[in-house]
């Protein structure tokens, strides 16, 4: 049922379900669904040559698809006999390393934040949490919804996020300790304060302030780089994990030996410039 998926869920599905209902035209029966047809859509609409982005949408939007013409012809609904799309593959997605940062653009990026931390408390709060702590966008967001959701207690010095991604399909809540770094740049400001509020297109926002110091700002960038820096740094998945939350995109996508580890440890010592 739709009704117990997050909100974010909801609204992907919506969008993408009902652009391809009104494609495959919203009066012709669901029996004329097929395969071939499903197919030619997702490879003319999401398809590019050598654009693997595009290959994760079109594996996106045929999840999504393939999920509701399922559930038309699931015992309880018996819309239709069984589901034409059933036997319909993904495309095969090659490996590849996450995009992070360095170091050194890391801290030029920090130093500027914190120059601006009076006028934009805010965008630097959520920076620390994704950047020293790896945490998801997601998740950062859910921190002004009260406790329920993220708890932080810089006095016992952990963070509990109670609704994790995933956490309508079953992912437990998880409970870290705050990493050494990440409390310094918390005591260093009006963190509380900062991160109770909303802080709108924080990545687009993230994008152009990078862009304006000469950098390359990656899509999720702080929390790839967090995680890249912390294998560097310490080669230990299970404390990593406890950290970030035991995915996919720790396990499946390898972070071992793509940095050095004297690049690690030069990450963690970005602290902010009164500490």
């Amino acid at each position: 049922s739709m009704c117990d998926k997050s909100q974010p869920y909801q609204k992907d599905i919506r969008l993408r379900v009902g652009g391809w209902v009104q494609t495959f035209g919203g009066e012709r029966p669901l029996s004329a669904v097929s395969a071939p047809e499903v197919k030619r859509y997702l490879m003319d609409r999401f398809y590019r040559k050598g654009d693997i982005g595009s290959w994760v949408t079109y594996n996106g939007y045929l999840g999504n698809i393939k999920s509701f013409v399922a559930w038309c012809a699931s015992v309880e609904q018996g819309m239709i006999p069984s589901s034409p799309l059933a036997g319909m593959k993904k495309l095969e997605i090659p490996y590849r390393q996450p995009a992070y940062m360095k170091a050194a653009d890391v801290k030029k990026v920090f130093m500027q934040l914190w120059d601006g931390r009076n006028e934009n408390p805010t965008d630097l709060a959520h920076m620390v949490l994704s950047f020293f702590c790896g945490m998801r966008q997601s998740e950062i967001e859910r921190a002004r919804d009260g406790e329920s959701a993220v708890k932080i207690s810089l006095d016992e010095r952990f963070i509990r996020i109670g609704l994790p991604k995933g956490a309508t399909k079953g992912v437990r809540p998880r409970t870290f300790a705050i990493p050494e770094q990440a409390l310094a740049w918390m005591r260093a400001f009006d963190f509380m304060d900062a991160v109770a509020r909303p802080a709108p297109k924080l990545r687009e926002k993230m994008t152009a302030f990078c862009r304006g110091l000469g950098i390359k700002f990656p899509k999720n960038a702080g929390r790839h780089t967090f995680i890249t820096m912390f294998e560097a740094t310490h080669h230990d998945a299970n404390a990593l994990s406890a950290i970030v939350g035991n995915t996919e995109d720790v396990r499946a996508k390898s972070y071992n030996g793509v940095e050095l580890k004297r690049e690690g440890e030069a990450y963690f010592k970005i602290l902010p410039p009164e500490a």
